[in-house]
């Protein structure tokens, strides 16, 4: 995703809480990350902010993958989840999907929002690796 960032000229800014650990499928939770980042940046106009934190008292990990672009408009909150919907072509409409059956594989919660600053965002709670944090 790196190289993908860097070709589009967006900056992937990360802030990642200590111990903020999961236990899962490896291969599919670097999938949802890589495909949320993606869908960032094809939509941001010049970052990408990642932040991983505990929450519920050390239970959960929170992700946040958020864009600085012009945020989800009421149809795609509607139907983003949906296979094939996608706001434009360059999209296949699977990207989020996938990530909502990914994360409802390991137990999780997915939620799109309009962040704050006007960009997209897309929470993602994980059940945490409680044993690792102590």
């Amino acid at each position: 995703v790196g190289g993908y960032a860097w070709d589009r000229g967006v900056e992937i800014k990360t802030q990642i809480s200590p111990q903020t650990l999961v236990i899962g499928d490896w291969d599919h939770l670097c999938s949802l990350l890589i495909n949320l980042l993606s869908n960032g940046i094809r939509h941001a106009r010049s970052e990408v902010t990642v932040t991983a934190a505990l929450a519920e008292g050390g239970a959960k990990v929170r992700i946040v993958v958020e864009d600085d672009g012009p945020g989800f408009t009421p149809d795609d909150l509607a139907h983003a989840f949906e296979y094939f919907y996608s706001r434009n072509r360059a999209g296949s409409g699977l990207g989020l999907p996938i990530a909502q059956r990914i994360v409802h594989e390991h137990s999780g919660t997915i939620r799109l929002y309009n962040a704050d600053t006007g960009g997209a965002a897309v929470e993602v709670i994980l059940p945490a690796a409680i044993e690792w944090n102590d």
